[in-house]
């Protein structure tokens, strides 16, 4: 619940500023990493495997089999997004969420 209030609060704040600087030129974007494959995680996912006496790969593979890509994001795909945000290119993104999570299925966000 934490989680979501913080979410929802830096989705607000993101909207108001970039309402306030859009007009200088300035563009305000969040990005919201969905479960992202880091060495934190992966100790995570090592504990998850000795548990049920799977391998890491196994582990892995169950757990970002939900995102439509069917891999695990990783802090580089993370990156290339915010790369992409912070380039003239995306000029028209402003005031938005952008998720990198691979894609929920079923979803619609609009």
């Amino acid at each position: 619940m934490i989680g979501s209030a913080r979410n929802a609060v830096v989705v607000a704040m993101t909207k108001n500023v970039a309402d306030e600087l859009g007009p200088y030129g300035i563009n305000v974007t969040v990005v919201h990493p969905g479960l992202t494959l880091t060495e934190h995680y992966l100790a995570q996912v090592d504990e998850v495997a000795e548990t049920r006496g799977i391998s890491r790969e196994q582990a892995i593979q169950e757990r970002f089999a939900t995102n439509l890509l069917r891999r695990p994001m990783t802090a580089t795909d993370v990156a290339y997004v915010v790369t992409f945000l912070a380039s003239p290119k995306s000029a028209a993104i402003n005031g938005d969420v952008i998720a990198v999570a691979g894609g929920s299925p079923g979803e619609i966000h609009y």
